[in-house]
C-alpha cells in the first residue's frame, strides 16, 4: 500500500526541465528547491513516482535506522537497473538488501 497524501509540498516545473537543471547543475538543483520548500520536499520522478528529499540530519537519522520493511529504496532506484546490474544494493530491498548489506559491510570496516 503507498500514500501519497500527506508527501511534502515541491515544485510542478515540468520534468523535462528539472531532470536538465539536476544533470548540470545538481548541488543547485537541491539548493534551490530546499530554499524554496523548506528541508524535506517532494518532486514527481519519472513515471509519476514521487521522490522526497530530505536534508535535516535528525530525518536522515530515522530513515537509515528504520526497519527495512517499512522502506522500499530499491523499487524507486528501479531506474538505475540497466546501469548498475538486478542484484545491485541500491535496487535490493527488505531482508535480501539486509542480507546483502551485511555481506558487504566487513570488507569497509576492515575485518
Amino acid at each position: 500500500m503507498e500514500l501519497t497524501h500527506n508527501l511534502p509540498k515541491g515544485p510542478n516545473t515540468p520534468r523535462s526541465l528539472r531532470l536538465m537543471k539536476f544533470i548540470f547543475q545538481p548541488i543547485k538543483y537541491l539548493d534551490d528547491y530546499a530554499k524554496a520548500y523548506g528541508d524535506t520536499f517532494t518532486i514527481q520522478g519519472s513515471k509519476g513516482t514521487p521522490i522526497v528529499y530530505f536534508s535535516q540530519p535528525q530525518a536522515l537519522q530515522r530513515i537509515f535506522t528504520a526497519d527495512s520493511s517499512q522502506l522500499d529504496a530499491g523499487r524507486g532506484n528501479s531506474g538505475l537497473e540497466f546501469l548498475m546490474g538486478e542484484n545491485s544494493l541500491l535496487l535490493l530491498d527488505g531482508d535480501l538488501h539486509q542480507r546483502q548489506r551485511q555481506m558487504l559491510t566487513p570488507p569497509f570496516h576492515g575485518e
